[in-house]
């Protein structure tokens, strides 16, 4: 019940975004940004799988270190608003076919964790993609198309 209600609260700052930044766009055509929650940095990649295919994700690193961290914050529609408005900038930069989306950490563990993010990142990014894409679900990654 906890984990709904924390769930429940965060609905509310699902339209407030951190500030975020484009950082560079390499010679492959990978495109990388980055923001800052009160507890972690971001990244976030967007790769050029191939013609028209990218693959969009992020991660917490360390301020003092490359590592992953844990993302659960506690504020996850917030993170998820930023990284809605950094995959709408990179739409309008690339104009892409597929963008291809995993909102889950893969741990065994957290399993039950990721179908309840998953179903609320769902939710969210039907509501929010741009009018000209649509939302699909594949396993478990979405694609923006």
């Amino acid at each position: 019940m906890i984990k709904l209600v924390n769930i429940l609260k965060e609905i509310g700052e699902g339209t407030k975004t951190y500030s975020w930044r484009f950082n560079e766009e390499d010679e492959d055509g990978n495109l990388y940004y980055s923001f800052q929650t009160e507890k972690n940095y971001y990244d976030v990649g967007v790769a050029d799988l191939e013609d028209g295919m990218y693959d969009l994700s992020f991660n917490a690193v360390g301020k003092d270190e490359d590592i992953d961290l844990d993302t659960n914050e506690g504020v996850p529609l917030r993170v998820l608003s930023t990284v809605m408005e950094i995959a709408k900038d990179f739409i309008k930069r690339k104009d892409p076919e597929i963008v291809i989306f995993r909102p889950i950490k893969t741990k065994e563990a957290d399993r039950e964790d990721d179908q309840i993010r998953f179903k609320l990142y769902g939710a969210y990014l039907k509501k929010n993609v741009p009018s000209n894409y649509n939302l699909m679900t594949f396993g478990d990654s979405y694609r923006i198309i």
